[in-house]
């Protein structure tokens, strides 16, 4: 009875260190994707934040220049500050809407978390679980 008993508890081990490890593959997984993903984002951003400071360098230069004899110098000076405060909001209000939409990281490994709660029964784990950090529902397609 011990021999069966102890055959039993090694193949649930098995199981369950099997089930483990393919948790950290997909975690390892995503968290490469977001490395990935960010990584981009940045070298992007930087390309954008050159090329951008480069445009509105030279083009505010360019109208001081123009008007730099004129009376209306201080104005001119003074409505370019104006839209230069008006694009940082626009700019701002825009890096806090992708910030606010992200995905979730991490959504698959949750995900499968659930699922294995789910089939072990284990309705205290799928309580305890934050909101926030639930996966959105995916609906598969027939």
């Amino acid at each position: 009875m011990s021999s069966g008993l102890s055959a039993r508890l090694r193949r649930i081990s098995a199981h369950v260190v099997a089930l483990g490890s393919s948790h950290l593959r997909l975690a390892g997984l995503e968290w490469q994707q977001q490395l990935r993903r960010q990584l981009s984002i940045l070298v992007w951003l930087a390309a954008a934040i050159v090329c951008g400071g480069m445009t509105i360098l030279l083009i505010t230069l360019s109208i001081v220049a123009a008007y730099w004899d004129t009376p209306q110098r201080v104005t001119v000076v003074l409505a370019l500050g104006a839209v230069f405060f008006v694009a940082a909001l626009g700019i701002a209000l825009a890096i806090r809407h992708v910030l606010h939409n992200a995905p979730v990281p991490f959504a698959s490994l949750l995900e499968e978390l659930r699922r294995d709660a789910e089939m072990l029964g284990d309705d205290d784990m799928l309580e305890d679980a934050p909101e926030d950090l639930a996966p959105p529902v995916v609906q598969e397609k027939p």
